[in-house]
């Protein structure tokens, strides 16, 4: 399996798993002994859920685009290079 298959399908579960605590957080209450821990767990969930959004639609992927541009270079293929200024 590739590796963007796999982040693929951590990103779905993890966002999956983010959707049911909120719809939880929404349509239960939360007893009093517990609630220090959900609201913990779902500090974590929302850190990891921004990180997901942050991969898929911010500079991380066009950076592994890049990168992947990049490897496909030939090695005598030189990169432009940008005349000086004046």
């Amino acid at each position: 399996m590739e590796t963007t298959t796999v982040r693929s399908i951590l990103a779905f579960v993890m966002a999956a798993i983010f959707v049911a605590v909120m719809a939880i957080l929404v349509l239960r209450e939360i007893p009093d002994a517990n609630r220090d821990f959900f609201n913990i767990t779902l500090g974590a969930l929302i850190g990891a859920f921004t990180g997901i959004v942050q991969w898929y639609f911010g500079s991380s992927s066009g950076s592994d685009q890049k990168t992947a541009m990049l490897a496909g270079k030939q090695p005598d293929e030189k990169a432009p290079t940008v005349p000086p200024g004046p």
